[in-house]
Order: C-alpha cells, then structure tokens, then sequence
C-alpha cells in the first residue's frame, strides 16, 4: 500500500471522523463541508552509502473545513489524536508522529467563478510528520 492510502485510510477507517467529515482526500476542491484535505509538505529520502533508509520522515499538511469554528477545531483535534499515534495499516508500519505546526481561522473564499453562496468559512490546519516504511 502508498503511503498516501494508508493515511487516508487511517483517516476513513475511524467511524467518528469518517461521519464528522463529508469528505476526506488529497488536495482536492471542496464541495462539501465539513471536509478534511490531505497535502505532502515535504517527503525526504535518507539515504546512506548502502543505499535508502527503509524508514523516513514525510510531512503531511491537514486541513479541516467547516462552516463554523468550533466545528473545525473540533474535528482538527479528533484528527491529531489519531494521526499521532502509531499503527500499521496493511504493510505500512507508522511509528508515534509529531504535530510541527498548528494554524487556524476564518478563511475568506476566493472570487471567482464558481461561487458558492457562502460568505465565510473556517480552516484550521496542522503539519504532521509521520517516520514510516511505505513509498
């Protein structure tokens, strides 16, 4: 399995964030809130001289969408407690994360077309480094 289907399936795969968020995925557009997008900040390959380090460092941004700030706050902190955690999912064996940063607010939408009718929305994010064995 990627890397990149075993965090998401972490996510999806807890019953209180997979009915709390309308969609979860990678970089994607918003169509539905509250919504969770997943983005790879910075993804290192440690090498020595035998070659590359079978355990390695990626940084993951999430973002949660809502349409009001307790909600986003909320399941950003239901999404911290799980992603930090160690776990395997299929062959992908992460150990015990680390929370590198953690912003948050109103987010004003952009203009142009398309629009939706909403003056206001709320993203609170955090950048997460996970030290795991996938690709």
């Amino acid at each position: 399995m990627r890397f990149s289907d075993a965090v998401k399936a972490r996510l999806t795969g807890d019953a209180v964030i997979r009915r709390a968020a309308g969609m979860i995925d990678w970089t994607l557009i918003l169509t539905a809130l509250p919504a969770i997008t997943l983005q790879i900040v910075f993804d290192s390959r440690p090498q020595h001289l035998k070659g590359f380090v079978s355990v390695r460092p990626t940084t993951v941004q999430v973002d949660v969408w809502a349409d009001d700030a307790a909600t986003a706050e909320g399941l950003r902190d239901l999404c911290i407690a799980l992603l930090v955690q160690s776990a395997i999912v299929d062959d992908v064996q992460f150990q015990r994360a680390t929370i590198d940063r953690v912003a948050g607010g109103p987010e004003r939408e952009q203009p142009g077309a398309p629009q939706r009718q909403r003056g206001q929305m709320f993203r609170y994010s955090f950048d997460i480094t996970f030290n795991h064995n996938a690709s």
